[in-house]
């Protein structure tokens, strides 16, 4: 796994919403997604959450908050 500075993590999955907005990925995913440990991941997805760039459904996946799931 390539270390990455936490800022740049948060950037990187910010671009990846902006470009889909339509994401609904859970955190395992973005792990997946920026080959993250789990302590970063959740760095970044609280990040994100405190900044209301990103909201958790109550499934568990996060989205950003323009977009409506259908279920």
């Amino acid at each position: 796994m390539v270390s990455q500075p936490l800022e740049e993590a948060v950037e990187l999955l910010r671009v990846e919403y902006l470009e889909m907005p339509d994401l609904a990925l859970t955190p395992s995913q973005v792990a997946a997604l920026l080959d993250l440990d789990g302590v970063t991941t959740v760095a970044v997805l609280r990040a994100l959450e405190d900044s209301r760039f990103l909201e958790r459904t109550p499934s568990g996946r996060f989205i950003h908050p323009r977009v409506t799931i259908l279920t």
